[in-house]
Parts: C-alpha cells; structure tokens; sequence
C-alpha cells in the first residue's frame, strides 16, 4: 500500500468521523479525495456555502471562499454572532473593489464585513451617505450649516405631493470617517454643487454617486462628478418629519439616510 493512498484512507476516515460525530445539520461530505490536505491541522472554517470544512486548505480545494473561522453553526448562535468580530462604528465605503466587502447581516442589525487582507469586522452599512458639516440647509431663517442645526429646529422640506414645506427636524446625526474617505463633487450647470459621501441617497433614494455627467438632476444639468479626498474627521445627516426625508443641501434636493435611524 503506497504512502499516497493511506493519507487518502485517513484524510477520508478522518473526515468521515468528524462529520458523523457534529450535531451540525450544514456538513455534507464532499469528495475530498484530490485534496492534498493536512486534514490533522484542524483549522475549522465556515464557507461561504454555509458548510463548515475541516481546514482552509479543504475549502480552498473545493473552489469555496471562507466565509469566516470557526464552525457554521456558531455563525448563526445569537451569543457568538456579534462577539466573533470587533466593532467598526465608522464609515465603511463599498465603492471600489478595494474597500471591505458586506458579507451577511448578524443578530443585532450590524453587518459583518471583510477587509482585501481576509479579516473580519462588522459595522452598520448605512453610515457612509452623509454631509461635510459645512453644508448648507435651506430653513425658514435663511441657510444654516448642518453641524450647526439640532433636533426641532425648522427646515424646508417637500411632502409627497411635491410641496415644499415647513418641517421641524426628527434626527440629526454625525459619524466619524477613515482618514481614506472619499467625498463626491457634482457640479449642476446652474452653478449649484454639492459636496457628499458616493452612496448618500438622491431623491429617489439612489446612491448619488451613480448619477454621471451629463445626467439630469433638481431641474439641472450635472457637467462634474467627481470623487475627492475629504479630510475631515466627520460628516453629518438630518431627518426632517414628514413621510420623504426630503431636504436641500447646498439648494439641491436630497433624501436622509436617517429614515431607517441607522446613522
């Protein structure tokens, strides 16, 4: 009996004992047989096919990418689900293919995510669609800057029957942001321009970063999109009352990321 083939009869016998000793209803038994595996390292991952494998080395074997480590089963245990990961309350873009990618949401509402270097954090995904706090906001008194305004002050707004109205603010809300955040420029050909993260929501609650130059937008033509480096610390939202979350920042008509008050 040749050496290769008694690693083949153990890797299997191996597998089939730990398969058939978990309570785990995700495992199966895949073919296993052309894996070249240290199956003794016990290097436990979750796939992204929501089966546990015995290492990374199996998954990878079998063309599946890790999920996260540690079993399947614990992923989806309310006690492990926000403890595994830690906590990254900042704004986490998923703009480029560079930027951490949403894995899955977890008991608690937050998002578990992955960095290019493999690891694991979660966050919430609605905290990157805010305002520089220089911004300004139409209100009944003339423009206020958004850092400046708080919860009841008035602001305009438009209803659902394309009125512009009065409304106090519900919510105003500020989140800090990498030292890598980036803020998109647009430029409309009537001279207004706007300042604001890529994915903040435009009136028909589209990432404004998907309108491209020369698009329509508010009653305008958009000559310049355009990504910069911000270099602040923090950006900010508000939440006027009403059923729209509707306001102008900067006389331009936009949509709150606070209706779901997930900032």
């Amino acid at each position: 009996m040749t050496t290769k083939y008694l690693i083949v009869v153990f890797t299997l016998f191996g597998l089939l004992f730990y398969y058939s000793c978990t309570e785990d209803s995700d495992l199966d038994f895949p073919d296993f047989s052309k894996c070249q595996c240290d199956t003794f390292a016990r290097d436990i991952v979750c796939g992204s096919d929501g089966r546990t494998y015995l290492d990374s080395c199996l998954a990878a074997c079998l063309k599946v990418d890790i999920l996260m480590p540690g079993n399947c089963r614990d992923a989806s245990n309310d006690s492990n689900d926000t403890l595994r990961w830690p906590i990254e309350m900042i704004c986490i873009p998923i703009v480029k293919e560079s930027d951490p990618q949403e894995i899955r949401t977890l008991s608690d509402g937050t998002v578990l995510y992955q960095n290019q270097d493999g690891s694991f954090f979660r966050g919430t995904s609605n905290l990157c669609r805010c305002l520089p706090p220089s911004t300004l906001i139409s209100t009944p008194s003339g423009q206020q800057t958004i850092a400046t305004l708080r919860i009841g002050d008035l602001v305009w707004t438009r209803n659902v029957h394309g009125e512009q109205v009065i409304r106090p603010i519900a919510f105003v809300g500020s989140i800090a942001v990498p030292q890598n955040h980036q803020v998109l420029h647009m430029v409309l050909d009537d001279g207004r321009q706007l300042s604001t993260s890529p994915l903040h929501p435009d009136v028909d609650n589209n990432p404004l970063v998907y309108l491209k130059k020369g698009s329509c937008y508010d009653n305008a033509i958009i000559i310049r999109s355009e990504l910069k480096d911000y270099g602040g610390e923090r950006t900010w939202d508000l939440l006027p009352e009403g059923e729209t979350g509707l306001y102008w920042a900067n006389n331009i008509l936009i949509s709150s990321t606070l209706k779901t008050n997930q900032l």
